[in-house]
């Protein structure tokens, strides 16, 4: 007689991430979705057999220990007020994994990851709607937010992230955080391409602050910039404040910049890093590194700054990256935008010894030990 399948419950609110899902698809593993909110711009083929639920549903809670109770694993893509609830009501027999995204840490930490220019509208911000300032207004009747705020924490088995060195800076600032569990880097398949190179810089990911756009601006329009050049900003997704209408307002005063504020297909997306030369990338915190693979393996000058920890993580594993505060002005004004032929190759080299390293088999042996472990 056959075993029972192991069951793998995935929690998630944002459509862009749902894919990932593929790859937990193995050893006759039931992956089960649900998925919190607006479900319009979810693919089909995830649609299907989902749990969707309501946003603001008065039995959500209740309807997440139903759904969970025949979980061997649960993946939580975000934490708010509802996972934290499910997760600290769930019975100690169901592992879980938080896959970190960043927002529920790095928007408590906003002197650490802003700049001084976006600091400006993090102030005039009247409510703080950070995740963990939700844990700790959950919290408050007990008098007790911090040590219960470690308690959720304890209740964690592991955190998924992309970098074992962010989570290694995240546990000095302080956060007492699960095991660390390696997300597969670069799993979807990839070919180095030979693609003929324009004068194109991709600049940013989203509207959010993470990406420090105002200090860039500024350099952009203080800068004698090439007579080709073109700037595609990607602007698609994230919050709608002030601050990303300052953004967009300057970025319509600077000729060279197009802005990309729909969604693109990854086939679109990825369409653009061909004929890219370079991408700025001015988060001070780990972020938009499915942009970067995606340029490391289309032969894309990658420029970050240097209070990233990504920019340590990626000379530290033999990439070739550009300051953003040292290297880009002066590259800007002698058009030096773009990888040599050898750059390329060693860019790329270097990436496939990291996919090997960091594999999906890798990871999937690990979710196998974790789901079959008494």
């Amino acid at each position: 007689m056959s075993k029972t399948p192991k069951n793998i419950i995935h929690i998630y609110s944002d459509p862009k991430f749902i894919y990932f899902i593929d790859s937990y698809r193995f050893h006759q593993f039931n992956n089960e979705l649900v998925y919190i909110g607006d479900s319009d711009n979810i693919p089909l083929k995830f649609k299907k057999n989902a749990h969707l639920l309501a946003k603001d549903s008065a039995n959500q809670l209740n309807q997440l220990l139903e759904i969970c109770k025949t979980a061997d694993l649960l993946i939580v893509n975000f934490l708010n007020k509802i996972t934290v609830k499910l997760i600290l009501s769930l019975p100690e027999k169901i592992k879980i994994i938080w896959r970190f995204y960043g927002a529920e840490i790095y928007t408590r930490e906003p002197d650490l990851f802003y700049s001084k220019e976006t600091l400006k509208y993090w102030k005039t911000k009247k409510k703080n709607t950070s995740v963990m300032h939700m844990i700790i207004r959950y919290f408050r009747p007990a008098l007790l937010s911090y040590k219960n705020i470690k308690l959720l924490l304890s209740k964690i088995d592991f955190f998924l992230g992309v970098m074992e060195d962010e989570h290694t800076l995240l546990k000095n600032m302080g956060y007492d955080l699960p095991t660390f569990l390696q997300f597969p880097i670069g799993f979807i398949p990839y070919n180095q391409g030979n693609f003929k190179k324009s004068s194109l810089i991709i600049f940013g990911n989203s509207r959010n602050k993470d990406n420090n756009h105002l200090d860039v601006l500024k350099l952009f329009r203080n800068t004698m910039l090439p007579n080709e050049l073109k700037i595609k900003m990607f602007f698609s997704y994230g919050i709608v404040d002030e601050y990303s209408h300052q953004v967009k307002k300057e970025s319509e005063q600077i000729p060279e910049i197009e802005l990309i504020e729909t969604f693109l297909p990854k086939e679109e997306f990825i369409e653009i890093y061909h004929h890219a030369a370079a991408l700025v990338i001015n988060g001070y915190r780990q972020m938009a590194l499915d942009n970067i693979v995606t340029a490391l393996m289309n032969g894309v000058k990658i420029y970050l700054s240097e209070k990233n920890v990504t920019y340590s993580w990626a000379t530290k594993n033999n990439f070739l990256v550009y300051s953003i505060e040292n290297d880009l002005e002066k590259d800007l004004k002698c058009n030096n935008i773009f990888l040599s032929a050898s750059e390329k190759q060693n860019n790329f080299e270097s990436l496939q010894i990291l996919m090997r390293e960091h594999s999906l088999e890798k990871f999937q042996n690990q979710i196998i030990r974790i789901v079959n472990s008494e």
